[in-house]
């Protein structure tokens, strides 16, 4: 009879050890092991991921869960950030296998004849995360008249603030430098998260075989 109270007696004592042990707090699960170790809660694991991809993370309780990119696990959303980290790589790669369509002209003085073969309107388009960014631009009398970025495609959760750009012409061709700055939000475990990226493009708008290309190429900015 005291054997089994004392089974009793350990066994109730074990599962208030794992109660403690375990806890659900403010909706952040952690869980201590017996020897005292203690899991990171779903923050300190962002914290953690955002040092080991050397990223700007910034957790923020306003986020809309309705309006942002939604991640069942923590994989996914790592892998959504080397996403765009490996889209610029890609993009380059992909362009830069056909020198011919990135070959600008000559630089010159600007010309009062130049380039007039490239007047219309012009869009290039480079990944974006799950969306692409497109640049629409005009193009009149050789010269850039209007330039309007915009994201198209799946952009809940998107945004890109654009910055100044810079046009330089050449013999038969246009060059345009600009940046600006993709932000996302992003939600995971309950928690928001905004993630902010600085952009450089680089557009190229040239006739390739008689047809007029725009070609959009990341720039990296030290």
């Amino acid at each position: 009879m005291i054997l089994e109270m004392k089974k009793s007696y350990l066994l109730a004592l074990l599962i208030l050890i794992i109660n403690f042990s375990c806890s659900d707090i403010d909706g952040d699960f952690s869980c201590s092991d017996i020897d005292g170790d203690v899991k990171p809660t779903h923050e300190e694991q962002l914290i953690n991921l955002s040092r080991e991809l050397n990223l700007n993370l910034k957790v923020d309780e306003s986020v809309d869960p309705q309006n942002s990119i939604n991640f069942q696990s923590l994989d996914d959303l790592k892998d959504f950030l080397l996403l765009l980290d490996n889209q610029m790589l890609v993009e380059e790669d992909q362009v830069l296998n056909n020198p011919s369509e990135i070959l600008l002209g000559s630089r010159i003085p600007i010309p009062t004849n130049c380039c007039t073969e490239l007047d219309g309107l012009r869009t290039g388009s480079i990944g974006a995360g799950f969306a692409r960014l497109i640049f629409s631009i005009v193009v009149s009398d050789g010269r850039v008249t209007r330039f309007q970025p915009y994201l198209s495609g799946w952009t809940l959760g998107a945004g890109y603030t654009s910055g100044n750009y810079f046009a330089q012409y050449g013999s038969d061709s246009i060059e345009i430098e600009t940046s600006g700055t993709l932000d996302f939000t992003l939600f995971w475990k309950g928690i928001g998260t905004i993630y902010q990226k600085e952009v450089h493009y680089n557009i190229i708008i040239k006739s390739v075989g008689g047809e007029v290309k725009t070609i959009v190429l990341p720039l990296y900015k030290n």
